[in-house]
Order: structure tokens, then sequence, then C-alpha cells
């Protein structure tokens, strides 16, 4: 995939990933044994090592300064010595002789070429070089997974973990005779069996941390679809709130008019006609307690913000200053909280509300047991959301061949929300090629919903055009 890259083609990789760049690649892949040259599989594999070796050192000669290049690179402040930039590729490395002697010079070569900085990737089935590169800072051990049931590698790239050859494993799946196996076991001595349970404890122990994780991504999911499922019903509440207010203040400014006309009328009355004075008080009361009833009415607010000064005197004024961890209540959302801090001007507050944190204003709260709700006021409705264990498990692909093309859309809507809650980061939409009008429905659908990073056809021996591979944003 390297020289694909830097030759411009496409490689079979994500989206953003990342390629290095080098100046030389070479390889020591393959049996090069020869009869008519006196080869054998260790000496024909060492010389062409060896002769990378050499490339490498006289790559490395060629780009080291001179005395008057070290000092002039020196005083510009780079370094004075700059590694080639070398990819090195070494399949079975110290195969094809003794293992002991195998695995020591394998060793010892792959310790030239760390020392070297030469990038280098090198397969193995010696143990003692999987021990090696995980002692050595600069190595890393990867394996490649493989199914022992069926026999078949899964093409999962493990990084960080040793493979297991698994050859007694294998033959005891492919019908050799126990006693042989039994036998092969004991020949390999307590050392072999207990490197094969120590990569099998590990390799358990990364499919238990892989799980674990899943499912804290998939609490993240949940934790965070509810906190946006309260802060929607949060504004709800408060558009609510404001309507009824400016209802109820508009009305109450209506009677306030009336009256005022009709004081305005009786005082023409009086100038006019012998009326009392007490006729005359009356109405002013009405005039004054009207006005009363308007300025108790609190004024509207769209912004979650205020001035800290009125928040502060209605909170101290109605309930006391407000300290943290205080028990209070949440009005907009009827549940009980603690408070956990408050904004240097004291308009907003942190509370802890179940298992979510979130801010309100200082006005939005109340100190229990400092109200007790009137005779047939109802408490605020609580906000029930979905639980994760309460959703059905969501399949990898949606089939919808054959389906109306409304019919579909309504499914994939539900699939996709189903997926995403899932925590899923792709999923495929089986739409069939056809005439194509199912297809062009289901990815202008897609171009336009919230949950889609991007999607696109399938490659031809997945379904190619009949198959949409959508990528979630998760």
């Amino acid at each position: 995939m390297t020289l694909m890259a830097q030759a411009g083609l496409h490689i079979p990789a994500e989206e953003f990933s990342e390629v290095a760049v080098f100046e030389d690649v070479f390889a020591d892949i393959g049996d090069e044994q020869s009869i008519e040259q006196s080869l054998s599989t260790f000496s024909s594999h060492l010389s062409r090592i060896i002769e990378i070796l050499r490339h490498i050192e006289a790559a490395k000669e060629s780009r080291t300064p001179d005395i008057r290049g070290k000092l002039s690179e020196t005083l510009a402040g780079k370094n004075a010595h700059q590694q080639p930039r070398v990819l090195v590729l070494l399949d079975e490395l110290g195969a094809g002789t003794d293992p002991s002697e195998g695995s020591a010079l394998a060793r010892a070569i792959l310790t030239f070429l760390l020392e070297r900085h030469v990038t280098t990737v090198a397969t193995t089935h010696y143990s003692e070089l999987k021990a090696f590169a995980h002692e050595q800072p600069g190595v890393v051990n990867a394996s490649v997974e493989f199914d022992i049931e069926t026999l078949s590698p899964t093409y999962r790239l493990s990084i960080g973990l040793p493979g297991r050859s698994n050859a007694l494993a294998i033959a005891n799946r492919l019908g050799l005779d126990d006693r042989i196996i039994e036998r092969g076991r004991e020949f390999l001595g307590s050392a072999g069996v207990r490197m094969e349970n120590l990569l099998e404890g590990l390799q358990s122990e990364r499919k238990a941390v892989e799980d674990e994780r899943f499912h804290l991504n998939m609490e993240r999911v949940e934790a965070e679809y509810q906190r946006k499922q309260l802060e929607e019903e949060r504004h709800r509440l408060e558009e609510q709130r404001v309507k009824v207010l400016n209802e109820a203040r508009a009305q109450a400014a209506r009677e306030l008019d009336e009256v005022r006309a009709s004081l305005a009328k009786v005082k023409v009355d009086v100038s006019r006609v012998n009326m009392t004075r007490e006729r005359l008080g009356e109405a002013r009361q009405r005039v004054q307690d009207l006005e009363d009833k308007v300025t108790r009415i609190p004024e509207p607010r769209r912004s979650n913000r205020r001035a800290g000064a009125d928040a502060e005197a209605i909170s101290e004024a109605s309930q006391g200053p407000l300290k943290i961890g205080d028990t209070v209540r949440v009005l907009s959302f009827g549940q009980n909280a603690e408070l956990l801090g408050l904004s240097a001007d004291r308009s907003e507050a942190d509370v802890q509300m179940g298992p979510l944190r979130i801010r309100v204003n200082v006005d939005n709260l109340e100190r229990l047991g400092k109200r007790q709700p009137a005779a047939g006021e109802r408490a605020a409705p609580s906000v029930v959301l979905p639980r994760y264990e309460d959703r059905p498990e969501v399949a990898m692909q949606l089939d919808m061949r054959g389906w109306r093309v409304d019919a579909a859309l309504e499914e994939l809507e539900t699939y996709l929300n189903d997926a995403a809650m899932s925590g899923m980061s792709s999923v495929r939409i089986v739409h069939g090629k056809g005439t194509g009008a199912l297809r062009a429905a289901v990815r202008e659908h897609l171009a336009h919903h919230p949950l889609v990073k991007s999607y696109t056809s399938a490659p031809p021996q997945e379904g190619g055009d009949g198959v949409t591979i959508v990528k979630l944003s998760v």
C-alpha cells in the first residue's frame, strides 16, 4: 500500500488515513533457494538481507555531512545527522536454520535496524522474538487473528499482541490422532505451554477490554441523548411559561386600560355633575389595585441570562441565599437536584439532577421546605426517556428491496435512529438496482439526514450500486 500510495493509486483504507512516504523500500519475501547456486532457504534469505543492510549503510554514509557541513547545520539550528527514510519488509526472519541460532541472529538484525531508525516490518514464529518485541522500546508486537473453529483468518490486525502459531490446535481440527497431539504437548515443555496460555489470556483480556469500551460508548450515547431530550424539554417549558406570562400580563394590561378609561370618564363626570368624594375614591382605589396586580406579574424572559442583582434579590427574598450543597427543586422540570455551584454574578446555577449535570437560572430553583404546593396544584410532569436495555438489537444492514418508496423511507428513518443509539458507526442499505427510483429516494433522504456523515455505493463484489454504505455521525 505504501508503493501504491506513492504512485498515486487508490488504497483500501479509511478516509483521512495517514500513509508514510519512504525514499527506499526493501523486501525479503519468498524462498529463493537454488540447487544450481548451492543456496538453501536460510542462505537465500541471508544473502538478500546482507544486500539490504549494505544499501542502508551506504545511504547512511551518503547522508552524513562532513565537519564543515556539521558546523553549518549547527549554526542554522538543524539536525547534524538525518536518518534515511527507509522501509524494510522481512518475511520469516531467521527461518531455515537452527531455531536458537536463527532467533538470535534475527534479534541482532532487528537491533541493527532499530539503532538506525529504519522502519521495519518482520514476520516470525519465534517466541524469543515475540518476547524481544514486548520488552524492547521502539518495537511493538502485532498479529493477524485466526479463527481456530473455521481454520480461516479473520483479517483483523491486533496491534500490541503477538500471535499464536496454533499448530497443535490446527492439527487437532484437521483430525490428527489425539495421542500424537498429546505427545506433542509433552514435547513442547512447560515453558512453551506457559507461553501459549499467556498469549491466550492476553487475547481474552483484549477482547474483554474492547467489549467494555463498546458498552461505555453505548452509555455515552445514551447520556448524550438524555441530555438533548432534557434540554429540548426545558426549552419547551420555558417557551410555554413565557407564553402564559405574556397572556396574563396582556390581560391585566387590558383591564388596567379599561379602568383608567373609566377613571378618566369619572373625572369628567365630576366636573359636570355633583359626584361625591367617596365615589371618586372608590374609582381611584380600583385603578390602584389593578396597577398592583400588573406589577406582581413577573416580566417574561426568553434569554437564559439576567442581571445578577435581580436574580440574587429574587432568590434571597423568597427563600434566602442559596448555598452549594443545598437540595433544590428545578421548577421547570419538577425534579429534585443538588446545587453544585453558582456563576460569578449568581444568575445561574449548576445542579446535579439524577445522572445529569445541567445549568439553570437561579429563579428556576426552589429550596425544598420553603414552599408547599397549593391545594389542587399539580407538579410539573417528569420527562420519561427510553432506556438502552429497552431498545431492540439493530442489524448491520436494512434490506428494502421491493418496497414502496414511502414505506421504505419511513423504515429507513427508524433504522438510522436505532443504529445511532446503538453506537454503530456504519450500516448497509440494500435497495437493489431496478429502475433506480428507490435508490435515488434513499440517497436523497440520506443527503439531508443529521445522523448521516457520508454515504457511498458498495464495492462491486458487495453489491455495487444496489447497496449504499452509510457512515453515521456517532
